[in-house]
């Protein structure tokens, strides 16, 4: 069994301090240094990091303050970011919105799991403050991006990627055309959209390039799933007087006017999504246990796995209460690691963690 580290981080203040704050991690945690930075052979090119700057400035203000600040402090020039330098590299994901009616306490939940592998992701969850701008916690990507989090308005938005990821790397998909990656884009509207409307219209408005799927929850009781594939985009909403008491993704096309841009469907990602639907079909109300043991068990009878090496162990489940606005978060597996409870914008008790990471044996057909 292999250990790593998670941390939590609270960072509040003007961007500038917010980036500042980021960079001083860098002297108590090292390694970072190999996460949020690319080889000097690999830095961008003077015209390509202006396009970023013009682009980050349009969609997501105030990020690009933040990321000179973070390069000042940690004396690295800005090329070298890995932020401004990658694309997406995420395996796989499950998540879903489960509306009051389907709860037996009344509450809104978003229901998360992120899989993929422990070198690749700086495992911290942020609270952020930044002036201007709506509080709101998720865990980070590359540092300044967000892979999911809920804002002080309730606005919850997580993601998974759809069939396979958009990146730079060999064997992803290369993007079409210049735009934005998801992390960019939940954090612009984590930090500035109070409802699910508002999330949706920034959505449309801005180039992203990833391929993914998206949930967007509120506590009026507004949710949307939000497919992207290619710069092409479909979407469908729900609340208090729909059919339909809940939204699943997990990492294939879900929408039949993109089915023709994708490629494959991994067997693990359809079982996924039967897993949750057999849960929350039907007309009998759950407890929000129910939920939490969807992800303490192991798959294919629950979401966990255990096979980092393969880019594809649990890193984190989450279960938001958009109702109460607190989030239940656990490092790694839940089966072998424990759940803590936090509001939005709010502290946890450490400010690092020792995550317990075992590695499984892919099933047979998983892929």
């Amino acid at each position: 069994m292999q250990t790593r580290q998670g941390y939590f981080t609270y960072l509040e203040g003007t961007n500038k301090e917010v980036g500042e704050q980021q960079a001083e991690m860098l002297r108590h945690i090292p390694y970072l240094y190999q996460v949020y930075f690319v080889e000097e052979t690999d830095a961008i090119s003077d015209q390509r990091l202006w396009s970023q700057q013009q682009m980050l400035q349009q969609y997501s203000p105030g990020i690009w303050e933040e990321l000179e600040a973070f390069c000042s402090q940690a004396k690295m020039p800005m090329n070298r970011l890995r932020y401004l330098h990658e694309s997406c590299i995420v395996s796989g994901c499950s998540h879903s919105v489960v509306l009051p009616n389907k709860m037996r306490d009344g509450h809104l939940y978003v229901l998360r799991n992120y899989e993929f592998t422990p070198d690749l992701d700086d495992m911290t969850l942020c609270s952020t403050r930044v002036q201007g701008t709506y509080a709101h916690t998720g865990f980070s990507g590359l540092s300044f991006g967000r892979h999911e989090g809920m804002n002080d308005q309730g606005l919850c938005i997580t993601m998974s990627s759809c069939g396979l990821p958009v990146g730079i790397h060999p064997g992803l998909r290369s993007p079409k055309g210049e735009g934005l990656q998801f992390w960019t884009a939940i954090r612009a509207i984590l930090e500035h959209c109070r409802n699910v409307d508002e999330a949706l219209q920034r959505l449309r408005e801005m180039p992203i390039v990833s391929n993914v799927n998206l949930l967007v929850a509120d506590p009026s009781e507004d949710a949307a799933l939000v497919e992207m594939m290619d710069g092409e985009i479909a979407s469908t909403k729900i609340g208090k007087k729909s059919d339909t008491s809940y939204l699943i993704a997990t990492n294939h096309v879900l929408f039949s006017e993109l089915e023709h841009l994708s490629t494959h469907r991994m067997h693990n990602s359809l079982i996924r999504q039967q897993l949750v639907e057999s849960v929350l079909q039907g007309d009998e109300r759950l407890e929000k246990a129910d939920l939490l043991a969807l992800m303490n068990r192991e798959y294919p009878q629950g979401l966990s796995t255990h096979y980092y090496q393969e880019y594809f162990g649990t890193l984190r489940s989450m279960l938001f209460d958009v109702t109460a606005k607190t989030i239940e978060v656990c490092y790694g597996s839940p089966l072998h690691n424990g759940w803590h409870t936090l509001s939005v914008g709010g502290k946890l008790a450490f400010s690092d963690i020792e995550v317990a990471l075992p590695q499984g044996i892919v099933p047979a057909q998983f892929w």
